[in-house]
């Protein structure tokens, strides 16, 4: 799993602290025009073009997250029937001892998925369910090219191998789509743009005029919120928005044992 700085602190820590760093900088940008002893142009056309910004800086952030969480979402899915295939294509061994040891390694190679997703952010508990991945998977590949040498199992050999190639690489899939996330330089640049924009926008405030808290608490939240859903689908092993529905489809397998 990505260890990182960003990463290791919980979304709604961040989003709080930049909620009031964003609501404290508004406040200071009022200030400073407030206490200004020259005269200060019209600000309208350079806070349009900062808050435009910041609307494509969040539209584009939000679409890599999103983005990364499709493709996270749709490799358990393909997983599942990866495996499912798998499952089935057993059968097609005419030895029953052969179609009992790929059951039994198969159900073992189910669960070792669900422990994976199911270890969180727990190292030791992730390792040890991608070891015992790889182990079972390198198990499952070494008896199917034995058997493949047979011309007996031909049939069945060029139906298993290639389901068990697939599992077996999607395996791999999944655990690189966890560790990618949005690069934390983007966010970074995503934070000190709305900061900025925060800035100016209380800097470009008609000071005469009595400050609409309403409004700017408003935006602050809107803001907040929009942020808040990026980094919740930037993380998937923590959060409201996880790939737990789409997982039931692995955890059903084991009904086929």
């Amino acid at each position: 799993m990505p260890e990182t700085f960003l990463y290791n602190i919980n979304a709604e820590y961040i989003v709080l602290a930049l909620m009031l760093g964003m609501f404290g900088l508004f406040y200071l940008g009022r200030q400073l025009h407030k206490h200004s002893k020259s005269e200060i142009q019209d600000m309208g056309p350079l806070t349009s073009f900062l808050f435009a910004l910041l609307g494509l800086m969040l539209a584009f952030t939000f679409g890599m997250s999103g983005s990364r969480f499709d493709t996270r979402r749709g490799l358990v899915v393909q997983a599942a029937n990866n495996m499912h295939s798998a499952i089935l294509r057993a059968e097609l061994y005419k030895d029953d001892s052969v179609r009992v040891a790929f059951k039994a390694d198969l159900k073992d190679y189910v669960q070792a998925r669900i422990n994976w997703f199911d270890s969180k952010r727990n190292a030791q508990e992730v390792n040890k369910a991608i070891f015992e991945t790889k182990r079972i998977g390198d198990k499952l590949w070494h008896r199917a090219a034995v058997l493949a040498r047979d011309p007996e199992n031909m049939v069945a050999s060029q139906q298993m191998i290639p389901a068990l190639n697939a599992m077996i690489d999607v395996a791999v899939s999944r655990e690189a789509a966890t560790k990618a996330i949005v690069p934390e330089p983007i966010l970074y640049l995503l934070f000190i743009m709305t900061l900025v924009t925060s800035l100016m926008a209380g800097y470009a405030t008609t000071v005469q005029k009595k400050f609409n808290y309403i409004a700017v608490a408003g935006f602050i939240i809107l803001v907040g919120s929009v942020i808040f859903i990026i980094l919740d689908l930037d993380r998937p092993r923590r959060g409201l928005i996880t790939n737990t529905a789409v997982n039931q489809f692995i955890r059903d397998l084991l009904k086929l044992f």
